[in-house]
């Protein structure tokens, strides 16, 4: 009996198995895509679950084109429609795994595009298809730019997926380049982003600023594990990076305020510069303790503006 019972369990458990459901899913696309060259950059993320295999390779494609999916094992993205030469999934699909596919536009100059993978070693029978979700063109674009800060556990020697948000709505996506962390992300005009956050393919956050952008400029730098704050005030869009502050602060468009004033936590100036007409000042703070400061933006004619920052 007992011998019956494990045969039956075992039977149970192939049958189990054996009509579990493949899935895949797109969790994540960006409201908005830049079509403005084949070099445009852009990011989906996508689920798979319940496979047969972990040997998985993919394609965004639309009829005849396709979307240059980034390959890392190569350190290249994928012109070839071949499923062979495509990447390999990151993760393992058998139990369950998400991930960000990077890609350039490529030779699909449209919105439209479908996610479809191919089990290996052959790679030769379409296995998991999933059209991706609706998303508008960029017809006029202004241009966010900055930087991920390298880290041990944030090399960059990888890439990673930018992605600009407008309160919880993703706005568009790009991604880094390697060596240097730099990245430019394309953003529909009149729509303001709160906040531009970098993470891993594998979907782990790697840090954020938050801020509030509506026209071209330079955001600042991400630090890994943090989320940096950005401040744009008055008409003038002044922007203060990074926050945290760590050996120098950086105010950006200072041109129409007379002095910067630094002060610690007890209300006490302890730094004082002239703007002299200069659109970038730095403000050395290497000297200072870890804490908290203010730094006070005066203006003729137009007020004094005060904003707390920190020193780590």
């Amino acid at each position: 009996m007992k011998k019956l019972s494990v045969l039956l369990f075992s039977m149970v458990s192939v049958l189990v198995y054996s009509v579990r459901s493949q899935t895949a899913e797109v969790l994540l696309r960006p409201a908005y895509v830049d079509l403005s060259s084949s070099d445009a950059p852009g990011a989906v993320l996508v689920h798979l679950s319940g496979y047969s295999s972990d040997d998985v390779r993919y394609r965004l494609y639309n009829g005849s084109n396709q979307y240059y999916c980034w390959n890392a094992e190569t350190g290249s993205f994928v012109s070839s429609n071949a499923y062979s030469s495509g990447p390999l999934i990151t993760g393992t699909p058998i139990t369950g795994t998400s991930f960000w596919i990077l890609y350039k536009r490529g030779s699909n100059n449209s919105a439209t595009a479908t996610y479809r993978d191919r089990l290996g070693p052959e790679y030769s029978v379409n296995y998991q298809s999933v059209a991706l979700p609706a998303a508008t063109v960029i017809a006029n674009s202004f241009t966010l730019s900055g930087k991920l800060s390298e880290d041990p556990a944030f090399p960059l020697t990888k890439k990673y997926v930018i992605l600009a948000w407008s309160g919880s709505a993703l706005i568009s996506a790009s991604h880094t380049s390697l060596s240097t962390g730099e990245f430019l992300i394309a953003c529909p005009t009149g729509i303001t982003i709160e906040k531009i956050e970098a993470r891993k393919i594998n979907n782990e956050p790697a840090g954020a600023i938050t801020g509030t952008w509506n026209n071209e400029a330079y955001a600042g730098e991400i630090i890994p594990g943090v989320q940096t704050e950005v401040g744009h005030y008055l008409k003038d869009n002044i922007i203060i990076y990074p926050v945290p502050v760590h050996e120098s602060l950086i105010v950006r468009n200072a041109e129409s305020f007379k002095t910067i004033e630094i002060y610690n936590v007890a209300g006490k100036m302890i730094s004082v510069c002239e703007v002299q007409d200069h659109n970038i000042v730095s403000i050395d703070f290497r000297h200072l303790p870890p804490g908290i400061y203010f730094i006070k933006l005066k203006a003729t004619g137009k007020g004094t503006v005060v904003k707390k920052l920190i020193k780590s």
